[in-house]
């Protein structure tokens, strides 16, 4: 039977089916366009996300856990530590007429000061140098952080002096006697026997 032998009701009938046929065609792309376009949007949204986000930042140094238990810390590594720390104490931290006043001049034999100096010369770094320097990172530097170091010290070590070590004999005892690369490598010495000694694994 040819299409002009149907009758009438029936072509018709058919005609609006193929027209709803057609319909739900070009609906149907426009479904996969979208779709389509929202996947592009997700991928930017995610590539956008991770570029935004900061790196973490790397691991930070700490004097008291130099051994991690697993790789225990060489001489030579505490000495390139301790001798970088130094430098940024005498150029920077002794700047400040309160620390300077309260500094002992055998700082290097203490841990507990050399890891207070050790967060405080990487958090400045992070304030002023960091991904995210900022004024509001170095302002809370200033306010907190540096104030609370020497509070510490003041209380805890600030009338020791180096007669008081027998890991450290420097040939001068001036502002600079904490400076002595003999020093810094005897105590850098002392403190590498005593963290592989008694090495902690670090976090679980």
């Amino acid at each position: 039977m040819t299409p002009a032998a149907i009758p009438d009701p029936l072509h018709s009938a058919v005609a609006a089916v193929g027209r709803d046929l057609e319909g739900l065609r070009r609906r149907l792309g426009d479904v996969e366009s979208g779709f389509a376009d929202l996947a592009r949007t997700v991928e930017q949204l995610a590539a956008g996300r991770v570029a935004a986000e900061p790196k973490a930042p790397r691991r930070l140094t700490s004097w008291l856990g130099l051994s991690d238990g697993s790789d225990v810390a060489s001489t030579e590594r505490a000495v390139v530590v301790l001798t970088d720390l130094v430098g940024w104490v005498d150029s920077i931290f002794r700047e400040f007429p309160d620390a300077a006043a309260v500094l002992p001049e055998c700082w290097v034999c203490h841990p507990e000061i050399v890891e207070e100096l050790l967060w405080l010369r990487q958090s400045w770094a992070w304030a002023y140098h960091g991904p995210s320097a900022s004024a509001v990172l170095v302002g809370d530097w200033h306010d907190r952080a540096r104030p609370g170091v020497v509070r510490r010290i003041r209380d805890g070590a600030a009338a020791c002096a180096f007669e008081n070590h027998a890991a450290a004999k420097p040939s001068r005892r001036t502002r600079a006697a904490s400076s002595d690369t003999e020093s810094i490598r005897s105590v850098a010495t002392s403190w590498t026997a005593t963290t592989a000694a008694h090495a902690w694994g670090g976090p679980g």
